[in-house]
């Protein structure tokens, strides 16, 4: 279990690394951090074998349907990319729903990322 919820391992090798990740069918949503989705269910830990790669759910908060993501708190002008990008760094792929799921990432300094 990771934070209440029941969790599944799944096993993938990405770019010559390996990693483990655990989701929950509890929360039916097809996505992830960083690099990682697809899924039957949000991926709440994601961690490589070689110990470079650590980043697991730090909070799930609901939101109700007026409330915006907390990255938006006043107006501002951006392009199309750069409003996607904001999405992705506070929702993975599931911008469409009323969840705010942020990770905490960890990156070992003394490993090389590919």
């Amino acid at each position: 279990m990771i934070s209440d919820y029941n969790v599944t391992k799944a096993k993938v090798e990405f770019r010559g690394r390996k990693y483990e990740a655990w989701f929950s069918e509890e929360i039916p949503i097809n996505a992830g951090p960083w690099k990682f989705f697809g899924l039957p269910g949000l991926i709440l830990e994601v961690g490589s074998a070689d110990g470079a790669v650590s980043i697991r759910l730090s909070e799930i908060k609901k939101m109700n349907d007026t409330e915006f993501p907390s990255f938006i708190k006043e107006a501002t002008t951006m392009t199309r990319l750069a409003y996607n990008e904001c999405l992705d760094k506070t929702y993975g792929n599931h911008s469409g729903t009323n969840l705010e799921i942020w990770f905490y990432h960890e990156f070992n300094e003394n490993r090389t990322l590919k």
